[in-house]
């Protein structure tokens, strides 16, 4: 060895401890297969528990976290892979729309068979909850729709708007629901997340009107995201499911 050969060793020697070390921990951490989803509540809770059992099932080895909430994921490095999103996306995201919802009025059997014939609405309270967004848009949009049913002098001193600023006020939308099966009021619900609810026959569908949701559930995420061999799993049984309940 040379004299330069001598001085250069232990540092050449360190680098490609250094490397090998770094190709060590990339290989454990490939084995671990992770995934992240960011998911509102209402889906997580009404919709996406009842299907988990399934892809735990089918992929024990696959560690599921999920960030559960109304913020907008964070696609950045120590971010989420996916996520469940009501709306559009932004700029740069991948989305693929999962679910088209219809919105209608539901309420307990019992309270749906003491409703008037005409002016029903005004029979119960309309029931909201801190989570949701556009309450009263939402509403006013669906109620449009009973007054081309429903005129009268009565109903057209009805203030929709302000019927829900006075209605109960719920901490989610769980609580909103168990309060409609315990006849305290109506909901206004999109047909994903009620499907159980109606099937089991807790809630029913108590006026006629109806309207397609103004915007959908869609699945986000980075163009790169299904490189994750975890993610690219979820997505494609996410779809499946949604087609097999569609």
């Amino acid at each position: 060895m040379t004299p330069l050969g001598a001085r250069l060793h232990p540092t050449i020697v360190d680098t490609i401890s250094q490397l090998e070390t770094a190709l060590y921990q990339a290989r454990a951490s490939v084995s671990v297969r992770a995934l992240t989803l960011s998911v509102t509540p209402e889906f997580s809770s009404q919709w996406l528990a009842s299907q988990l059992e399934d892809f735990c099932q089918r992929y024990p080895d696959i560690e599921l976290k999920m960030i559960v909430g109304y913020q907008r994921p964070d696609f950045g490095p120590n971010g989420v892979d996916l996520a469940i999103w009501l709306g559009r996306a932004e700029v740069g995201l991948v989305m693929e729309e999962l679910l088209m919802d219809e919105e209608f009025v539901v309420s307990s059997p019992t309270l749906s068979k003491r409703l008037p014939k005409r002016y029903a609405i005004k029979a119960a309270p309309l029931l909201r909850y801190t989570g949701m967004r556009h309450t009263v848009l939402d509403w006013q949009r669906w109620y449009e729709q009973v007054l081309d049913h429903d005129v009268g002098d009565e109903m057209a001193e009805f203030n929709i708007g302000q019927a829900v600023e006075n209605g109960p006020l719920f901490e989610s939308f769980a609580d909103m629901l168990a309060a409609c099966r315990d006849s305290l009021g109506f909901a206004l619900v999109r047909s994903s997340l009620v499907a159980k609810d109606i099937a089991e026959g807790q809630l029913v569908r108590c006026f006629v009107e109806v309207q397609p949701s103004a915007v959908s559930y869609n699945l986000l995420y980075p163009p790169n995201a299904l490189q994750n061999p975890s993610a690219a799993l979820f997505r494609a049984w996410l779809i499946s499911q949604v087609n097999a309940i569609a």
